[in-house]
């Protein structure tokens, strides 16, 4: 029997024969069913399961398909051919699990979606510093100068990177390499389609710290190739590529240690339990997370979903201009000048939070004092 002609019924004999369909198999059919239609690369199934790297996920495969050919006679080019149809996106191999096996998982309640870690995970961003490749990279130093924050879309790897992930940006190329910016993920990977017809991913992002390589120090690659941390691959042909787990709080002390030297500091939030009224507290400085009360995934969050998406100033909302690119845009503005609040600060994010876009951000940015919200409104009136 070829792949091609596996039923419904058998896929279901197959996956309730525990001498052939191992736990760790089933976990990681579950773990496929649970992306965007059912698909992935072997990459992102690793890191969804917490396994090092892809070659544990091709091996369980292999050893899986290996045991269905022998029991069952199933034949394919290869053994995912019995489990997945196979694309592919970029330079990734995307695997997706068959009509015929999605209906027995199903129908036999196999399809649990396996538990994700709520921990953040960290990616590099790369930047190839040829000039060509960022020509308007001064005017986002002095945009970042004015607002203290700098948002922009960048091409990754993965499909598995979530909003409010730790983001570092990576220049190489020419000298100075190492990192120059660090931040968060302000969206999920979003998957679009290029001019050739290949797909491709990109993600939004938001810094808090930006250094101008120009004229200031990064911290250079280097000291990031010393001890325990020479053990990642600082240089990366692809944007978003994870920290090894084991290497992030080394990471961001070393960062930490470098941004203390140069005058720059930064501070974590810590979050109350309360599900009626959520506040959001800060405190004295711990790990390197965020610097800005509005980019905490959950102020955001609870800011967003009680105004929505649309700028409180000029009401402009990015999905009805853009479409599916603008979709769950929106910067995120506290009422009240950061500077101005004391060592430890009770936040409401309905009360001291609104949406804006980010012309409307820089322009509320651009006075000191805050240009407050009716302000700026009279102004574009």
């Amino acid at each position: 029997m070829t792949t091609e002609h596996i039923s419904k019924e058998l896929f279901k004999t197959i996956l309730q024969d525990s001498e052939v369909t191992k736990p760790n198999c089933l976990e990681l059919l579950q773990g496929l069913y649970s992306f965007n239609n059912h698909e992935a690369s072997a990459t992102d199934l690793a890191e969804l399961l917490g396994y090092k790297d892809k070659i544990v996920v091709n091996s369980i495969i292999g050893k899986f398909g290996k045991r269905v050919e022998d029991k069952y006679g199933v034949q394919g080019e290869a053994y995912y051919d019995i489990f997945f149809n196979g694309h592919w996106e970029e330079a990734f191999y995307i695997w997706e699990l068959k009509p015929e096996l999605i209906k027995a998982m199903e129908e036999l309640s196999l399809n649990k979606i396996p538990q994700k870690k709520e921990t953040t995970n960290t990616f590099l961003f790369i930047w190839n510093s040829k000039p060509e490749s960022w020509d308007d990279y001064e005017n986002c130093i002095k945009d970042f100068k004015l607002s203290n924050v700098f948002n922009t879309s960048w091409r990754c790897n993965t499909k598995n990177i979530k909003s409010g992930d730790r983001a570092f940006l990576i220049k190489v190329g020419s000298y100075p390499k190492g990192i120059i910016a660090s931040g968060v993920t302000k969206t999920s990977s979003i998957k679009y389609e290029k001019e050739n017809g290949n797909t491709a991913y990109y993600v939004e992002l938001e810094f808090d710290v930006f250094f101008d390589y120009k004229k200031e120090k990064i911290l250079e690659l280097e000291t990031l190739k010393t001890g325990e941390l020479a053990k990642q691959n600082w240089t990366p042909q692809l944007s978003g590529i994870s920290v090894r787990p084991e290497l992030v709080n080394e990471l961001e002390k070393i960062w930490s240690d470098f941004l203390t030297t140069q005058g720059v500091q930064q501070k974590s939030l810590t979050l109350t339990n309360s599900e009626v009224q959520q506040a959001f507290i800060e405190g004295t400085a711990k790990e390197v997370i965020l610097t800005r009360y509005e980019r905490d995934p959950n102020a955001r969050n609870a800011c967003i979903k009680h105004y929505g998406y649309s700028c409180s100033v000029c009401s402009f909302d990015f999905e009805k201009q853009y479409g599916e690119i603008g979709k769950n845009f929106i910067h995120v503005h506290h009422l009240t000048e950061i500077s101005s609040i004391g060592e430890s600060y009770e936040i409401d994010p309905i009360k001291d939070l609104r949406p804006v876009c980010p012309n409307c951000h820089a322009m509320i940015h651009r006075k000191k004092p805050l240009l407050s919200i009716e302000e700026l409104k009279r102004q574009i009136q």
